[in-house]
């Protein structure tokens, strides 16, 4: 089983601090309760989208012989603690080639309701969202929130994409475009607007043709 750490931009989290190597816990050894003090906590490749609001940087987790080491007791998804870990170099979580190696090792893309797929599209990663997409990510997850996401935030590459996948410009009461209009992304508004113009279009072809066979 591969072990993985996410970490903040300083890569410190209380008052510990991490880097590359071995890595102890000063706190006393607490192997109970669920995120509490005196261990270091890490996940797995199958579990690991579901921690990706931790941090910006991820690194392999190895355990040291001498170290205590038991899994998480508290609720999913799963995480383990340690006394003391050997952490890898470090990479950037949202580097597209770090995102496909996680997928083909078997990490969860589904993961918070495909929380991957929103928050690359969040903050404007157009190459993560192709491969999250390739890979079987539902556009439509959380009433097309990828979408809201990458609206609400100018990313213009990133709507694109979502609604050539699929994605539903009419979500949630047209909430992209607003979203979009609100916070002054006009070239995205431009494009929504396009996209609401071709599925009405759409809605009225369709409506005739049903029409004309009763």
């Amino acid at each position: 089983m591969t072990f993985w750490k996410l970490l903040n931009k300083a890569e410190n989290h209380h008052d510990l601090q991490f880097h590359t190597g071995r890595v102890d816990d000063p706190l006393p050894w607490n192997p109970h309760g669920d995120c509490e003090p005196g261990g270091i906590y890490f996940t797995d490749t199958k579990n690991i989208f579901n921690f990706l609001g931790f941090g910006h940087w991820l690194r392999s987790v190895e355990i040291p012989e001498d170290a205590q080491f038991c899994e998480n007791q508290g609720p999913p998804p799963r995480k383990w603690k340690a006394s003391s870990v050997i952490l890898g170099e470090r990479r950037n979580i949202w580097e597209v080639e770090v995102i496909r190696e996680l997928l083909k090792a078997g990490a969860d893309i589904h993961a918070r309701e495909d929380w991957a797929l929103r928050m690359a599209a969040h903050n404007g990663h157009l190459e993560v969202v192709q491969e999250l997409l390739k890979a079987g990510a539902d556009v439509h997850a959380r009433q097309d929130l990828a979408l809201r996401c990458a609206a609400g935030n100018g990313h213009l590459a990133v709507v694109q994409e979502l609604l050539e996948a699929g994605a539903d410009v009419h979500a949630e009461q047209d909430d992209a475009l607003q979203l979009a209009a609100e916070n002054g992304h006009h070239a995205v508004a431009k494009l929504l607007k396009q996209y609401l113009r071709k599925r009405s279009r759409f809605v009225d072809l369709m409506k005739s043709i049903f029409k004309g066979e009763r």
